[in-house]
């Protein structure tokens, strides 16, 4: 391999890895690495050696020990040996001699398209579960707050299954179909009826959703589909989950004999698969969580970001969501040249947009959130902001009830309940009194206290300050 293969092969990477290709200065140091020449070598006006090795070539080696180090740090000295020892083991010169997986020949997707898979990082366990689960349940549903990366993990888990030469049991088809549009479920139960009749032409339905739902499931009895319904909050909330034909349709989802599966993403639980899956039916649920440990560093690695010692407080204070680390490294490295230490010295919270549009949903939209649920994001919020780590479940009663007398302790419970299950709160044992505690994640605190949308408190009745 000559200077310029590898160059290439380096280029190819970051782009695949990073989506960007490498600048004139970051290409000026690989090639100095790989012909062995010191930094003042290649140096030209107006930019200084010291510029070179300090600003440009510690983030790029930073850059390239994410994307090509295999746990292995990647420095100017060792960059020719380890990108040489990289392609050796393949025993060709491909982007595929450094990690990158081969693309894999996907079904075709019917009603809607899977994001596409970039910078993919964990989830090996997530991944390993649905696989099985999908093989063995008519339905799975997947949870987790706004960015958390429940539509790119059924994305992965789709290219897994595709890549897979024997299959434990394999399908026909894949639809996708996204749910942001809020459909009712009778559209939605049409829908895929046409998206997976044989002849679409000759359609003649039932009147009754119950009796579509029949139709369609017999359909998927027939062949085999993978039914994604993405963002399916979305139809929770269109459909008015207190409704019998809601809770009708999920009951037959399971319990009517088919052999397709849905996997379905949602950012609140839909209680009523809970019910089922506890009671043995071929049901199943997972809650993502956040990355930690070196697959959200990755990210920061991504970036070319600097303070490595300082990314563990940027995953707490994110709670590990890969969209929120995303956007705060994005920034770090824009506005502070990638010093994240600088960035720490100013103690803000972004919010991504993505978070953003769920609080704004939450507190905006007309009956998601009673005038008590409300209440208690308010009170947490402020006992807080006055340096408490978390509120224990006794203060909280005692404190809510001197302040606005609700009515039973139950009524409570119940509501602390819900805001946990749509991710708004988090819910852990004191750890030596096991109570349970509660507290917000940064960005939701700042949301409920700075209220940008003026919706946290709209439609409350006046409230006595907290």
């Amino acid at each position: 391999m000559n200077c310029d293969e590898a160059l290439k092969e380096v280029d190819d990477l970051v782009f695949t890895k990073a989506g960007r290709r490498l600048d004139r200065l970051e290409k000026m140091i690989v090639e100095a690495a790989w012909c062995d020449k010191d930094y003042k070598e290649i140096a030209d006006l107006p930019c200084s050696v010291d510029h070179l090795r300090s600003n440009v070539g510690r983030k790029l080696w930073t850059l390239l020990t994410g994307v090509m180090g295999k746990g292995e740090k990647v420095t100017k000295k060792r960059f020719r040996a380890i990108l040489e020892q990289r392609v050796a083991e393949r025993g060709f010169s491909s982007s595929s001699d450094l990690g990158i997986p081969p693309s894999c020949s996907l079904p075709d997707i019917l009603g809607g398209q899977a994001p596409e898979v970039v910078n993919f990082s964990g989830r090996s366990l997530e991944l390993t579960t649905l696989k099985e689960w999908v093989c063995q349940q008519q339905c799975v549903v997947i949870t987790g707050e706004a960015g958390i990366g429940k539509s790119s993990l059924i994305a992965k888990l789709i290219q897994v299954l595709s890549a897979d030469p024997h299959p434990q049991s394999p399908f026909v088809g894949l639809v996708w179909r996204s749910l942001s549009h809020a459909p009712s479920i009778s559209d939605l139960v049409t829908d895929l009826i046409q998206l997976t009749s044989v002849n679409s032409s000759d359609l003649d339905l039932p009147e009754s959703l119950p009796g579509r739902t029949s139709r369609l499931l017999k359909q998927l009895q027939s062949r085999r589909y993978l039914v994604v319904l993405d963002a399916a909050e979305n139809l929770i909330h269109a459909a008015n989950s207190s409704s019998e034909s809601y809770r009708v349709f999920w009951r037959q989802l399971v319990e009517e004999q088919h052999q397709s599966c849905f996997l379905i993403t949602s950012r609140e639980t839909i209680n009523e698969i809970v019910k089922l899956q506890f009671s043995g039916k071929p049901a199943r649920s997972l809650k993502i969580k956040g990355l930690t440990g070196n697959d959200a560093k990755k990210i920061f690695q991504l970036k070319g970001l600097t303070g490595q010692e300082k990314w563990g407080e940027l995953i707490q204070t994110y709670r590990g969501n890969p969209l929120a680390l995303e956007t705060v490294a994005s920034r770090i490295q824009y506005y502070f040249g990638g010093n994240t230490e600088k960035f720490l010295q100013y103690q803000t919270t972004f919010v991504n947009e993505a978070f953003m549009a769920m609080l704004n949903q939450q507190f905006g939209q007309a009956e998601l959130l009673s005038d008590l649920e409300k209440t208690i994001m308010i009170y947490l919020a402020g006992e807080l902001s006055n340096n408490l780590m978390s509120i224990p479940l006794t203060k909280l009663l005692n404190d809510l009830k001197i302040q606005r007398k609700f009515g039973s302790i139950s009524e409570i419970i119940r509501a602390l309940e819900v805001l946990e299950s749509r991710s708004l709160i988090e819910v852990s044992p004191d750890h030596i009194t096991k109570e349970a505690t509660f507290t917000l994640q940064p960005v939701v605190k700042k949301y409920v206290l700075t209220d940008p949308k003026g919706l946290v408190r709209q439609g409350m009745a006046t409230l006595q300050s907290a």
